[in-house]
């Protein structure tokens, strides 16, 4: 007895495109990656500059904000700083 084929092919079609990422989500992917690089070299204005885009796009998420927070407290913004830390909590 023969299978059909065209269901298998279309539900593995299926299956790669949405598990395939759009543009917006890999410049989003590399936009943090940029910010963490930053944080790691010490620039803490570049990685706040880069995780604020992601606020921007309306990226909520807490590693964001916990980020965008510990950058802020870095380059001496306190309170800005607090307002992130909170943030992330609160997700």
């Amino acid at each position: 007895m023969r299978t059909p084929r065209a269901p298998l092919f279309a539900l593995a079609w299926l299956a790669a495109l949405l598990s395939a990422p759009t543009p917006l989500a890999q410049r989003l992917a590399d936009t943090f990656v940029a910010g963490n690089e930053a944080a790691y070299r010490g620039d803490w204005g570049d990685a706040a500059r880069e995780y604020e885009k992601l606020v921007a796009a309306g990226v909520d998420d807490a590693d964001v904000h916990f980020n965008l927070a510990v950058a802020h407290a870095h380059a001496g913004q306190l309170g800005r700083a607090v307002l992130g830390f909170e943030r992330s909590l609160a997700l």
